[in-house]
């Protein structure tokens, strides 16, 4: 978990010079340097304890499934998002769903796409996935490895970065991850592969990317 927090704080130090006009190719792709960084820590992590996660033996409907739960999740986040405003006595957020102006991926930061949509997706689930929820599954309850690994899950996205500039975590979206986590969990465990809890993510995090 210190490697993944250690490379959180890398780009947190990123953020922080661009905040000084520090425009350096580096720092324009700092999501691709992220991602870079962190597949091969947690390959190493997942190779060392020779982990076995990617079981193609799972019927090929499980595809299909996730793939329309990666659609599904991102659409429904506003919803889950009021849900959580609403229970702490916050102001309801009025959402509007659209696609984003693609002349973004034409941009110097396009490259950074494949790391949120490719790489790091990878990496997160052999993690938490594949190896925290996989070793907790052989030593105790079920539903107890589920939640462990979500509740990581979740407290890895509280971008903390931000407290260099913002001084806030962001617990909204540590809340959906955590709730994400719950879902790639129990596809996980259905399964006995990472495969569809790897399209369901990726999926997820292109839709984010598209509205």
């Amino acid at each position: 978990m210190a490697f993944y927090i250690l490379s959180l704080l890398i780009g947190g130090w990123f953020e922080i010079l661009k905040l000084f006009g520090d425009e350096s190719w580096g720092l324009n792709y700092f999501e691709l340097g992220y991602g870079i960084i962190l597949l091969p820590i947690i390959y190493f992590i997942t190779k060392k304890w020779n982990t076995k996660f990617l079981n193609t033996k799972f019927h090929k409907k499980w595809i299909i499934i996730s793939f329309f739960l990666g659609i599904l999740f991102t659409v429904v986040q506003p919803i889950l998002l009021n849900i959580l405003n609403f229970s702490v006595g916050k102001e309801l957020i009025d959402f509007k769903l659209k696609l984003t102006d693609f002349k973004v991926f034409e941009s110097k930061y396009a490259l950074n796409f494949v790391s949120i949509i490719i790489l790091i997706p990878i990496a997160e689930e052999f993690f938490f996935r594949g190896l925290i929820q996989g070793k907790l599954q052989e030593k105790y309850n079920l539903y107890l490895a589920i939640l462990t690994q979500a509740i990581l899950f979740g407290l890895g996205h509280l971008n903390i970065e931000k407290l260099y500039y913002d001084l806030r975590l962001d617990w909204e979206w540590a809340y959906i991850t955590f709730l994400q986590g719950i879902i790639l969990g129990f596809l996980f465990h259905k399964t006995k592969s990472l495969i569809p809890a790897l399209i369901m993510h990726i999926i997820g995090n292109l839709m984010v990317v598209l509205i």
